[in-house]
């Protein structure tokens, strides 16, 4: 799961200019009285479920459910009585969204197959953030059972799939 998370952040900072923070999802934005304030917009990565089927060898596979929530602001008026132009202006926002699926749809490393977007929602929040909840599906492989794969080796998987 560290590789693919790994790529998930390599694939968004590379085709998601857009955002300003990419993270593993801890919290971040649902009490920011406990948390450090974060740039936005932000893509914020978890790992929701995984259903295990073993395939023998000491090798599992699972379907993993991603969750990619997308926070950013939207200060300027999008009603009809705006003018186009300011109303533009939010509304653009909204293309961040389209920037992230366009990075992740489809993508896919050894050990996980490519990905498929599920679904998307929208959080309802007090404060002043509009969050968009992704969510989307691959095919995992993981031997890290196997007696040859230790910490070390998972670790240099990892620095070698970041360029």
């Amino acid at each position: 799961m560290e590789l693919l998370y790994a790529k998930l952040i390599e694939r968004l900072a590379a085709k998601a200019p857009s955002l300003q923070y990419i993270d593993l999802d801890t919290g971040q934005i649902d009490n920011e009285e406990l948390n450090y304030p974060i740039p936005l917009p932000a893509a914020l990565i978890s790992f929701d479920s995984i259903g295990w089927d073993t395939m023998g060898e000491l090798v599992q596979a699972g379907t993993v459910n991603i969750t990619v929530r997308v926070a950013f602001p939207i200060y300027e008026d999008t009603n009809q009585l705006t003018p186009a132009q300011s109303r533009l202006e939010g509304l653009n926002k909204l293309l961040i969204l389209k920037e992230v699926h366009a990075a992740l749809h489809g993508f896919g490393f050894t050990h996980f197959n490519t990905l498929s977007r599920y679904s998307t929602t929208t959080e309802r929040r007090p404060d002043n953030l509009t969050v968009f909840s992704m969510v989307y599906k691959t095919y995992l492989t993981d031997t890290s059972a196997r007696p040859h794969t230790t910490p070390t080796d998972l670790a240099a998987q990892i620095i070698m799939a970041i360029p």
